[in-house]
């Protein structure tokens, strides 16, 4: 029983994964450059990350 019910949740985190990325990746989108320097990213490191697929880690 223990298995059917970890099976039965696995798309469920698939998809909640999924949102996650594609929302984490618009957020960087809106990041100032004084951020992004906090952070240690360039915008070409930010568009590249933004122009993956949402199911692409």
């Amino acid at each position: 029983m223990e298995t059917a019910k970890m099976n039965e949740t696995a798309p469920i985190k698939v998809l909640a994964t999924w949102f996650q990325r594609s929302d984490s990746r618009e957020k960087l989108k809106t990041l100032s450059d004084r951020s992004l320097k906090d952070i240690g990213l360039t915008r070409q490191e930010i568009a590249k990350e933004v122009r993956k697929p949402f199911w692409k880690a």
